[in-house]
């Protein structure tokens, strides 16, 4: 089905549906409304209404996020931040809902996520390349977004608690 093919009174209920399915942001519910068929004017009437009617809020949205993931996924900062700006959220909402997320939260995530990919990566093995070890968690650290001060500190914490040391 090509951009603009159906019916605009469709879209408000299409994009209900969608945000029963899955919760998303503004630009996303958007998207999904443009692939399904519907023009852009469509789109964007059905996501002011959502809004409008309080179904639709970007700022609930990025903090639940940063709520979820933080300690679901293990994820820092800069790893949240950059989901978040690619689900198009604006950046003051990013840092409205990154505020929460507490530096101590933050190290302590880091310490808990490092400590369990250290366990998987020594499992087993009678001895390891220690610095080898460090290096790939740290790499591992700096992919799910922690900044180099929490890795340090991180890494310096595992390297104590390790029984190869």
């Amino acid at each position: 089905m090509r951009t603009g093919d159906r019916p605009p009174e469709q879209a408000l209920p299409a994009a209900e549906r969608s945000l029963k399915r899955v919760p998303c942001t503004a630009t996303t519910l958007r998207q999904r409304l443009l692939r399904m068929g519907f023009d852009a004017a469509t789109a964007d009437a059905a996501v002011s209404s959502l809004r409008d009617r309080g179904l639709l809020n970007d700022e609930a949205f990025a903090r639940a996020w940063v709520a979820d993931r933080a300690p679901r996924k293990g994820y820092g900062r800069q790893r949240l931040e950059q989901e978040l700006r690619t689900r198009g959220i604006p950046r003051e909402l990013i840092a409205t809902a990154l505020s929460a997320y507490s530096p101590e939260e933050e190290l302590d995530q880091a310490m808990a996520a490092a400590e369990r990919r250290w366990a998987q990566m020594i499992a087993g093995k009678p001895e390891i390349d220690l610095v080898g070890a460090r290096r790939k968690l740290t790499g591992w650290m700096q992919r799910r977004g922690f900044p180099p001060s929490v890795i340090a500190q991180v890494i310096r914490g595992v390297a104590r608690n390790s029984s190869y040391e």
